[in-house]
């Protein structure tokens, strides 16, 4: 289990400053096939899948990569908008995963109540594959039963 503040997003390898969430949806395509062993039931195989980022945060001006002005520029300058994204997880108790993927903005919004801080919400489509990473040692570590067959304690004085 992760806490949702462990978990980061980072744009080009610098984090998103004053991130308040991050959402990431994957879908599934399904195809239809023709099965006559189904009866009248249908079939269907996987397609292609596609994935989005969604990041929000307190409105911030800086020099950073991932600051509000720079993600609207990805949409608003002449290059080819894509970046690099990765969704880390900086549980230093748990097992680490990184999610990564080429991505373009798609959309950028900024809102500025009377009273509150000003924030915006950034969408990113992912423009590839998604890839994950995680740490096995851990998995396997903490997976292990908290009876072990040795003793966890070795007296060094019989050597």
């Amino acid at each position: 289990m992760y806490k949702g503040k462990l978990i980061r997003l980072k744009v080009n390898d610098e984090y998103i400053p004053c991130e308040l969430s991050c959402e990431i949806t994957v879908n599934q395509e399904t195809l239809q096939v023709t099965n006559t062993v189904q009866g009248r039931a249908k079939s269907f195989i996987r397609g292609y899948y596609d994935w989005t980022v969604t990041v929000n945060g307190r409105l911030n001006v800086s020099v950073g990569l991932g600051a509000s002005q720079s993600l609207l520029g990805y949409i608003l300058d002449d290059g080819n908008g894509i970046v690099q994204l990765e969704i880390i997880s900086n549980d230093p108790n748990g097992a680490p995963f990184v999610l990564t993927g080429e991505a373009l903005v798609t959309s950028w919004n900024m809102s500025a109540g009377g009273t509150d801080w000003a924030s915006n919400t950034t969408v990113f489509q992912g423009s590839g594959e998604l890839t994950q990473d995680y740490d096995l040692y851990w998995i396997i570590i903490n997976e292990m039963p908290v009876y072990a067959d040795k003793d966890i304690i070795i007296d060094t004085t019989e050597w």
